[in-house]
């Protein structure tokens, strides 16, 4: 993002890579979002020498803003933006070590460079194209959860390391035939510990932790992994919801 001035003087934000960036860069009319809100203070506020700044102000010249650089890695964000397609949803890329963004998409997506002249049908009852489902969606996690659900069998005592449960394919709630969940093997994964069902994300296996636990154990060491809390990203987020 870069700012035009024109010959009389007109302050105009740019955004040469257009929708690509659109909702981690967000827009400074109308409002801000994204890093243009975040980082407004820092884009506006001048660490030049003193005196320049002092001249400057004499002049009347606008001062020099800081320059902001990301995380974001501008291949990788292309290859996210173009594999996402069509589709309405998100893409994350994350350094693991680190939590660093290397890359945020969100679909549908919008123009920077036209938010003003596009912001009825933006802000269009049922319209969702500011909506950073990167940040503000909440989805179920899906399997991404079990790895800390067998932390937390393996802390609460729930199952040990060597323990094997046997997979049939169809795990069934103690005492109610008619409360079950499939395996995504249908025909079951057959006898697995911790670490086997960890690799075949195996259904059947933290179902029964979870069973074994109870929802107030789990709760705890979901929050303890900063479910049900906001992550603290720069841009604002959605806290995680645990019903």
């Amino acid at each position: 993002a870069t700012t035009k001035v024109s010959a009389d003087g007109t302050q105009t934000r740019s955004y040469p890579q257009g929708r690509m960036f659109a909702h981690a860069v967000g827009y400074a009319v109308n409002g801000k979002a994204g890093l243009e809100n975040q980082e407004n203070f820092s884009l506006l506020r001048s660490h030049e020498f003193f005196l320049k700044r002092i001249a400057d102000d004499i002049s009347d010249k606008k001062a020099q803003g800081d320059t902001v650089v990301t995380t974001l890695d501008a291949q990788i964000q292309q290859v996210a933006y173009k594999s996402l397609g069509n589709y309405q949803g998100a893409v994350i890329v994350m350094e693991p070590d680190t939590g660093k963004i290397i890359a945020m998409v969100s679909k549908p997506d919008y123009d920077p460079n036209t938010v003003k002249k596009d912001w009825s049908s933006l802000t269009a009852e049922g319209s969702t194209v500011l909506y950073n489902r990167a940040t503000q969606g909440k989805y179920a996690p899906g399997s991404t959860l079990k790895p800390l659900t067998a932390i937390a069998a393996l802390e609460s005592g729930a199952t040990t390391v060597r323990e094997k449960i046997y997979d049939s394919g169809k795990w069934t709630y103690p005492g109610y035939s008619a409360s079950y969940t499939y395996c995504w093997k249908r025909s079951g994964h057959g006898s697995l510990n911790v670490r086997g069902a960890i690799m075949n994300s195996c259904n059947y296996f933290f179902a029964e932790m979870g069973y074994r636990m109870g929802m107030e154990t789990l709760r705890k060491y979901y929050a303890d992994f900063g479910l049900g809390s906001p992550t603290g990203i720069e841009i604002g987020d959605a806290a995680g919801l645990l019903p």
